[in-house]
């Protein structure tokens, strides 16, 4: 069990280093589990990070490996305030299998960390209360309205998935007279070109990537994407062109079109990870 952690540690302190490989590690030996578990409580903000990170991506494949450790989710690493492991802690509390009890700790816990620094960890917890309330209909009214609330005050970002998650919340598509979100308004136009905030220039550098068409970018994490342009162009990208993506993934979901520098703020949290990025 030590040597994945000693897998997860060193290297740049804002990057996930070889998180995926541990996953690879993990769903090959499940046994493995309980050491990113054991990881996520270290003092070392860097591992616990990574565990955090990779557990995250193992149990949205195996919710039922987070069973033995359910108590160690809600009692104790939902205490650690680091938003990095915030934003995974939050997805997987969502999948636990809970008593009436436990949900009502849960929702407590979730319910606080909407008022979190980071908008990635409002928007995250949002989703998993969201999540909870679909499996539960007693919950569905108070998570409806604290989820209103946030779309009326948070980024662009948690507006559009707070009205995603309204829509679905209701079963009706509709959030209190506002248009519709739906698949109809989503449908994807035919050109990447045809995409709001996308020019010729992003829709070349995009295609030099193999992303050809809208349903293709829309598959793509927008970080993700830029980085794998700066890396392609062989020199960085302006963090605008973040931006864009972000706005553009933001319509493909959505149907909503928003200008891209109004994800200025949320992108810049987001390449604060990758600090590589931020240099001259």
């Amino acid at each position: 069990m030590d040597s994945i952690i000693n897998m997860l540690g060193g290297g740049d302190r804002r990057s996930i280093g070889r998180s995926n490989e541990a996953v690879a590690l993990v769903l090959n030996k499940p046994e493995l589990f309980a050491a990113l578990i054991s990881g996520i409580a270290l003092d070392d903000p860097l591992v616990r990070m990574r565990c955090a990170d990779a557990a995250e991506k193992i149990t949205a494949l195996h919710p039922e490996y987070l069973r033995p450790h359910k108590r160690t989710l809600i009692e104790e690493l939902s205490q650690i305030e680091q938003k990095e492991v915030r934003w995974h802690i939050a997805a997987m509390l969502a999948r636990l299998q809970l008593t009436t009890q436990e949900q009502q700790r849960v929702v407590e816990i979730l319910l606080s960390w909407t008022n979190d620094r980071s908008s990635i960890v409002k928007t995250l917890a949002m989703q998993a209360l969201a999540d909870l309330a679909m499996r539960d209909e007693k919950l569905k009214p108070l998570v409806r309205r604290h989820i209103w609330e946030l779309c009326v005050i948070g980024t662009p970002a948690m507006r559009a998935r707070g009205k995603h998650l309204l829509a679905a919340l209701t079963g009706t598509g509709k959030i209190s007279g506002e248009r519709r979100v739906s698949p109809e308004i989503t449908a994807q136009p035919d050109k990447l070109e045809d995409i709001p905030n996308i020019g010729k220039s992003i829709a070349s550098d995009l295609r030099s990537l193999g992303i050809l068409n809208p349903q293709q970018l829309a598959t793509r994490d927008p970080l993700k994407t830029y980085l794998a342009l700066s890396d392609s162009m062989g020199h960085r990208h302006d963090p605008c062109v973040l931006y864009t993506l972000m706005a553009a993934r933001h319509y493909l979901e959505s149907g909503e079109s928003i200008p891209w520098w109004e994800f200025t703020g949320q992108g810049k949290e987001l390449l604060a990870a990758h600090p590589k990025n931020n240099r001259k």
